[in-house]
């Protein structure tokens, strides 16, 4: 007759005593965790960026201002002494 402490003890051949994860259980919680810490360093990382303001967004703001002033220009709106004064005033800020 089978003892029931014996059943409770079985273990398949591929586990040693006290590790019941195996290796596909440890790689899996560890890319668990990679993937955790990963997320919350891309996170602080967007929050930072959106804080500080962006450089890059700067850049293009700054472009697509230069822009609309070209624009104006183009279509008669302000004249030549009035798009060099304000363009001089977009490149110093």
């Amino acid at each position: 007759m089978i003892h029931i402490a014996t059943l409770l003890q079985w273990r398949p051949w591929h586990m040693p005593p006290g590790d019941h994860m195996g290796w596909g259980g440890w790689t899996v919680m560890l890319l668990f965790w990679l993937v955790v810490i990963g997320l919350i360093v891309w996170l602080v990382v967007t929050l930072l960026r959106r804080e500080r303001g962006d450089p890059r967004r700067r850049e293009q703001g700054e472009n697509r201002a230069e822009s609309v002033l070209r624009e104006r220009y183009a279509r008669g709106e302000i004249d030549k002494e009035t798009y060099r004064r304000k363009l001089d005033e977009l490149r110093r800020s």
